[in-house]
């Protein structure tokens, strides 16, 4: 785990850009939506990480599970 990421979604929550469900889950609310797009049409913005995250589409438990060599029920 990035220890950076939990700051980082600590702060989005704060801004009320995402929320922390009682399962631990982050939820995207509408506002992080409304910045998630304002990003996503900028193409010149967070290049890199666009790339990254475009590269292992469908971004879904099913897919990460997949990547990371098991099922979600953890066979």
């Amino acid at each position: 785990m990035d220890p950076q990421l939990e700051t980082t979604i600590r702060l989005a929550a704060a801004e009320q850009l995402v929320e922390l469900t009682a399962t631990g889950r982050v939820h995207l609310l509408e506002r992080g939506k409304e910045l998630a797009a304002l990003i996503d049409a900028e193409s010149s913005l967070l290049a890199a990480e666009k790339e990254a995250l475009s590269s292992i589409r469908p971004l879904n438990d099913r897919s990460i599970a997949m990547r990371m060599g098991g099922a979600l029920d953890g066979t």
